[in-house]
């Protein structure tokens, strides 16, 4: 683990935070209500576990956020943790290169293929024949009196392949805009509702006629939320924080109460929405 390089204050980011906290007298359970962050993730940041958090980009954000309430430099525990996250991909970058070969197995078949082959040239040779005996037998139906021309048999293998063709190009698009909108919720028993700060902003989630959170989201954090039938967002205001809906992001909101539901949630977006496969809490 990387350390500070001061005198002052040594140790593990888990190790400085611990220490931080249990100097100012608090508990884990205190400070998770007042960030909004599971007590497990808080302990697992003390105890230097940061993989057991959903992802990078909520270790980083809850390290921030922990940081700044126990009045540490957050600044500089970021740096400490960039700085581990690259030691351990060059660790793991040397065990890679060093890793030994393994003996491959799979080119003994090759000795008893030699059987399958003479079969295989039996069948090909089979399957010219019958090709010629099928050609023979089709110039002898057609040159019967009273029987379909060439050119009308080909005509008709020409619509075929045109009608094949046109209901090919009726394909639905499930990549365009429009048809994930309009699917967006359709197999979806949850609707999950993601809020991405770039600035401080206050805002109040109510899922269901329960309220989920109140508060201020500080940049650089990300939460979640989830309901059945809507939401009832009010937002206090809008400094640089977008919403998305089932991995779909919405148009930006103004300050004040907004109801997201299943019947009016495609009033949330434009064509300028783009799709975004985002992490769970």
């Amino acid at each position: 683990m990387f350390q500070y390089d001061d005198e002052e204050s040594k140790g593990t980011i888990g190790s400085i935070l611990r220490q931080q906290r249990e100097s100012k007298k608090l508990k884990l359970e205190e400070i998770a209500e007042e960030l909004k962050i599971r007590p497990q993730y808080l302990e697992a940041l003390e105890s230097d576990q940061v993989e057991l958090l959903p992802g990078k980009l909520y270790q980083k954000s809850f390290l921030k956020s922990y940081a700044q309430f126990l009045n540490l430099d957050p600044v500089r525990i970021l740096k400490m943790f960039d700085q581990l996250e690259k030691s351990k991909k060059s660790l793991q970058k040397e065990a890679g290169e060093t890793k030994p070969l393994k003996e491959s197995i799979e080119e003994e078949p090759a000795l008893t293929s030699q059987p399958q082959s003479i079969k295989s040239r039996v069948g090909y040779r089979f399957a010219i024949f019958a090709g010629l005996a099928l050609g023979f037998l089709c110039l002898i139906y057609l040159a019967k009196p009273g029987m379909r021309k060439t050119d009308d048999i080909a005509s008709e293998l020409s619509a075929s392949a045109a009608e094949t063709l046109s209901t090919e190009q009726e394909t639905v698009d499930t990549t365009s805009f429009t048809w994930r909108l309009d699917h967006l919720l359709t197999n979806s028993v949850e609707m999950i509702l993601r809020i991405e700060a770039q600035g401080d902003s206050w805002v109040r989630i109510v899922a269901d006629e329960k309220t989920l959170f109140t508060g201020f989201i500080v940049a650089g954090m990300a939460v979640e939320f989830k309901a059945s039938d809507y939401f009832s967002i009010n937002l206090g205001r809008n400094e640089g924080v977008e919403f998305y809906l089932n991995g779909m992001k919405m148009n930006s909101l103004e300050r004040g109460i907004h109801r997201l539901d299943r019947k009016n949630y495609k009033t949330f977006f434009s064509a300028g929405s783009i799709r975004q496969d985002s992490q769970t809490l």
